[in-house]
C-alpha cells in the first residue's frame, strides 16, 4: 500500500499483493492495521491509507530498490489491466499508471504512459501534471530508440506547458534547445519565433536585459516573409528595445509592425506592436493617443494568452496615463492584476504586476496598501521578476520604516537573483541601492550607486528622478562625517561642485509629464537644491528645506516631505531661537507624517531634536476643543476631541493615552474623520480643521 503512493481499495490491494488472495483476506488484514493506528478507512468506506505520513516513508525504505520496483510493476500491470477496461479513463489513473512504470524501471512504457497522461492532465486542467510528465518524457526518450515522436516535437510540446505554468527557466531551456534543434533555413519564421520569446525570457529570469543585436538577427530571420505576423513581431520587439536605448529608428520601426500585425491578423503580434506604439508616443510625450492603444494591447494579448505581452501592455498603458508614483497608476495595476487572475494567468505574472503596485502604493505613502501587494507577490513561487520587484519595493519600505537590517536582506535577494543590475533600466536598482547604504551609514557607496544608474547610457532607469538628489545627499553626508571627525572635506566639496556642473537639474524621464510628475520633478530639484546647500552650509538651506517640504507636499511625496521637515527642523535649530516657532511647526508636521507612515527613523531623530530644544510636543489635558476646527460639520463630540489633538501633533498612542482608549479606537475615528472630511492623511485633516474661520462658508473645501 505504501509503494501504491495513494489511498486504494481492499481489492486492488489484493489483486496487487497476491492473486491468489481474497478480498476478505486484504480486509481482515486492513481493519487489524487500523486497529493498531497503523491505517484508517476514508470517509467513502472503501479507500484505505496510513494514519500517519511518516509510516509511508518508513515502510518504503524497509523495502530494498528491487522490492519496490517490483511492488511497482505490480501495481502498473493492475492498473493498466483497470484502464484497459475503461472507455475513458480518468487522468489521475494514467498518472498513476506512468508513474508506476517509471518507478519499476520499464523505460519503453514509462516514455508511452507519460505522453498519454500528459495529454490527459493538460485537458483536465492539471497543468503542472502534465508539464512534469512532459519533463521526464524528454528525459526518457534517447533511450526508446523506437518512439514516433522526435525530440524537436517533444521540446516544443514541454515548452507550451512551460509556458501554460509559467514556468520560465524550463521554458528557456525548453527554447534553447529548439533552437539548437530547429532548420533554420527551413523554418526561418519559427526561428524568428523563438529568437523573441528567447530574449522575453533571458530578460525576465535576470540573465540579460534585451539586447538590439538579438531582435535584429530575429527580424533577419522574419524577413522571409516579410507580411507574416512573426515579421510584425520581431519588428515590434525591435522598436520595443530601441525604444530603451534611445534609438533614432524606434519610432517608424513601431509604425510600420503595426501595419503589419494588423494586416496579418495575429493578435500575439499585434499585442506587441501596439505597446511598441504606446511606448513610442509616451516617449515622444503624445499619450492622448497611446491610452487607447494601451487598451487594445491588452485586450489582443488576453486573446493570445500571451501573459508576457499582456503585462507588457498594461504596464505602458498605466504610463500613459499618470505616472507611476500616483495612486491612478497603483490602481490600474490593481485591476490588471484582477484581470489576469480571472483568466487563470500563471502566478509569475500576477506577482510582476502586483509588486509594481505596492511600488507605487509606497511612493505614495499608501504603505499598507503596499504591504497587501507584496502578500499577493510572494504568495506563491513569484518567478525571478516577480521575486526581484517586490524584493526591491520590500527593502525600501523596510528602510523608510527604520528596518535597515531587513532592507539589506531584500536588496541582497534581488542582486543575487539578477545579473548585471545595473543593466535593467526598467527596475529601480541604484536609486533603491543608495536609498538603502545611506540607511547603512555608507554615503560613498551610495553616492557610486546613484552616479551609476544617472550615468548610464539609454533611457534613463525608473527612480532617475531620485538619482541626483541622492547623490548630492551622498555627499553632503560625507561632508558632514569629515567635519565630525575633524577631517579635511576639500575634496568632497570638489564632488559636490563636479555635481551640480555636470547634473544643473534632477533627471526626468523623456516625454510631456503629467501635472503631477511635473510636480515631483519640481520637488526632486527642490531637493536637490537643498542636499546642495546641507553641504555647502548654506546660510539659506534653512529656506531650502521649507520650501522642499512643501513641494514634496504638493506632489504627494510624503517619505520625502517627512525627511525634509527632519532637515528643516534641523538647519532652522541650527540658526538660534529666532527660529524656534517655525521649526516647532515643521517639526510637529514631519512627527504627523511619520506617525502615518511608521517612518521610525525619523520620528526618532524629530523626537530627539524636541527633547533637545525643549520645545515641548505634548498637550495639555483634553477640553472642549477650541477653534476654527470646531466648525467643521457632521462630526461626534469624541471626533472633535481627537481632532484637536491631531492639529496638536499628537501620535496614537499619545491620543490613546489622554483620552484612556486603546489605539486602534483611536485609528479608527481618525479613519472617520479622514472620510468625513474629504481628506486622505493627518496632515491635510489638521490643514484644513486650522483654516481661517472663512475658509469653510458653504461646506468642508477641498483639499488642495
Amino acid at each position: 500500500m505504501a509503494v501504491g503512493g495513494r489511498p486504494l481499495r481492499a481489492q486492488d490491494l489484493a489483486a496487487v499483493a497476491h492473486p491468489q488472495r481474497s478480498q476478505e483476506n486484504v480486509l481482515a488484514l486492513l481493519k487489524e492495521a487500523a486497529d493498531a493506528g497503523i491505517a484508517e478507512c476514508g470517509a467513502d468506506g472503501t479507500h484505505w491509507w496510513f494514519h500517519h505520513p511518516l509510516i509511508v516513508e518508513i515502510l518504503e525504505q524497509e523495502q530494498d530498490a528491487d522490492g519496490r520496483q517490483s511492488w511497482h510493476a505490480a501495481f502498473a500491470a493492475h492498473q493498466q489491466d483497470q484502464i484497459n477496461a475503461e472507455n475513458t479513463p480518468n487522468f489521475e489513473s494514467l498518472v498513476a499508471l506512468a508513474d508506476h512504470y517509471y518507478s519499476a524501471g520499464h523505460t519503453a512504457d514509462a516514455y508511452r504512459w507519460a505522453l498519454r497522461a500528459s495529454t490527459a492532465a493538460g485537458d483536465a486542467g492539471g497543468a503542472a501534471e502534465m508539464l512534469r510528465l512532459l519533463r521526464r518524457a524528454v528525459a526518457l526518450r534517447k533511450a526508446v530508440p523506437e518512439a514516433h515522436e522526435s525530440e524537436l516535437e517533444l521540446w516544443s510540446r514541454l515548452r507550451a506547458a512551460a509556458e501554460t505554468t509559467g514556468a520560465l527557466e524550463e521554458e528557456l531551456t525548453a527554447v534553447q534547445e529548439l533552437l539548437a534543434r530547429i532548420d533554420v533555413g527551413a523554418q526561418p519564421l519559427d526561428a524568428a519565433e523563438l529568437l523573441v520569446r528567447r530574449t522575453h525570457l533571458l530578460f525576465s529570469t535576470g540573465r540579460s536585459f534585451m539586447t538590439v543585436e538579438d531582435m535584429r538577427e530575429a527580424l533577419r530571420h522574419a524577413s522571409a516573409d516579410q507580411s507574416s505576423w512573426q515579421y510584425a513581431l520581431a519588428l515590434a520587439e525591435l522598436a520595443h528595445v530601441e525604444l530603451w536605448k534611445d534609438k533614432p529608428d524606434a519610432g517608424s520601426h513601431a509604425t510600420r509592425a503595426l501595419t503589419i500585425a494588423r494586416a496579418a491578423g495575429n493578435p500575439r503580434a499585434l499585442s506587441y506592436a501596439l505597446t511598441a506604439n504606446v511606448m513610442a508616443s509616451v516617449i515622444k510625450g503624445n499619450s492622448l493617443s497611446a491610452l487607447a492603444w494601451g487598451l487594445e494591447a491588452m485586450a489582443a494579448a488576453a486573446q493570445a494568452r500571451d501573459f508576457w505581452a499582456f503585462v507588457h501592455a498594461a504596464m505602458w498603458h498605466a504610463n500613459a496615463t499618470e505616472t507611476w508614483t500616483s495612486e491612478q497608476f497603483a490602481n490600474l495595476m490593481h485591476k490588471a492584476r484582477q484581470q489576469l487572475a480571472t483568466v487563470g494567468a500563471p502566478h509569475v505574472y500576477i506577482a510582476k504586476i502586483a509588486a509594481q503596485e505596492g511600488d507605487s502604493y509606497l511612493a505614495i505613502g499608501r504603505w499598507r496598501g503596499c504591504e497587501q501587494a507584496l502578500r499577493v507577490a510572494l504568495g506563491s513561487d513569484p518567478g525571478t521578476i516577480g521575486d526581484v520587484a517586490a524584493r526591491l519595493s520590500a527593502a525600501r519600505l523596510a528602510l523608510w520604516q527604520g528596518r535597515q537590517v531587513e532592507a539589506q536582506a531584500h536588496l541582497a535577494r534581488a542582486e543575487e537573483l539578477y545579473a548585471h543590475t545595473s543593466d535593467f533600466i526598467n527596475m529601480n536598482f541604484d536609486a533603491i541601492r543608495a536609498e538603502v547604504w545611506l540607511g547603512a551609514g555608507n554615503p560613498e557607496a551610495a553616492y557610486a550607486a546613484a552616479m551609476n544608474g544617472a550615468t548610464a547610457t539609454g533611457m534613463k532607469p525608473t527612480m532617475c528622478e531620485w538619482l541626483i538628489p541622492l547623490a548630492a545627499r551622498s555627499l553632503a553626508d560625507r561632508i558632514q562625517h569629515a567635519h565630525d571627525a575633524s577631517a579635511p572635506a576639500d575634496g568632497i566639496m570638489v564632488l559636490v561642485d563636479e555635481l551640480v556642473r555636470r547634473f544643473p537639474a534632477a533627471l526626468r524621464e523623456p516625454g510631456d509629464g503629467t501635472e503631477l510628475y511635473d510636480l515631483q520633478v519640481t520637488a526632486f530639484n527642490q531637493l536637490y537644491i537643498a542636499e546642495v546647500g546641507r553641504a555647502r552650509n548654506s546660510a539659506n538651506n534653512a529656506k531650502d528645506w521649507t520650501c522642499a517640504a512643501d513641494a514634496c507636499r504638493a506632489a504627494t511625496l510624503p517619505w520625502e516631505e517627512a525627511y525634509s521637515c527632519w532637515r528643516t527642523v534641523a538647519s532652522l535649530l541650527l540658526h538660534g531661537h529666532g527660529q524656534r516657532e517655525q521649526a516647532k511647526s515643521f517639526l510637529r508636521r514631519g512627527l504627523v507624517l511619520a506617525e502615518d507612515l511608521h517612518a521610525e527613523s525619523i520620528r526618532t531623530q524629530l523626537v530627539a531634536f524636541a527633547a533637545r530644544a525643549r520645545i515641548n510636543i505634548t498637550l495639555p489635558a483634553a477640553g472642549t476643543p477650541q477653534g476654527a476646527h470646531a466648525e467643521l460639520p457632521g462630526l461626534t463630540p469624541r471626533e472633535r476631541e481627537i481632532l484637536h489633538y491631531v492639529v496638536a501633533g499628537r501620535t496614537y498612542s499619545e491620543i490613546a493615552r489622554a483620552l484612556v482608549i486603546s489605539e486602534k479606537t483611536v485609528s479608527s475615528h481618525i479613519s472617520n474623520l479622514l472620510r468625513k472630511t474629504g481628506t486622505s492623511n493627518r496632515l491635510d485633516l489638521s490643514r484644513l480643521a486650522t483654516l481661517p474661520a472663512s475658509g469653510t462658508a458653504g461646506g468642508i473645501p477641498g483639499v488642495g
